[in-house]
């Protein structure tokens, strides 16, 4: 997986293009999807827990191969 050393302009939000000064371009017809951030903590009675963090990119697509795509995972 190649990684961008800056957020594509056309996909980041009028926020995210002021803070970094990015040009203002849109993707015409593009829907860079939902992102989600899901939470789990799991907790026994012995005083063990375990917690896990995702954020996951929703493909907008229809007949996407996958329908989301991890961008973050921490334990």
């Amino acid at each position: 997986m190649e990684w961008a050393d800056r957020p594509d302009p056309a996909f980041a939000s009028p926020l995210m293009r002021r803070a970094l000064n990015l040009p203002h371009q849109s993707a015409v017809g593009a829907d860079a999807g939902d992102v989600l951030v899901i939470g789990s903590r799991a907790q026994r009675p012995g005083g063990y827990h375990a917690h896990v963090q995702a954020t996951v990119l929703l493909s907008p697509a229809q007949g996407s191969a996958q329908p989301y795509r991890v961008l973050r995972w921490q334990e």
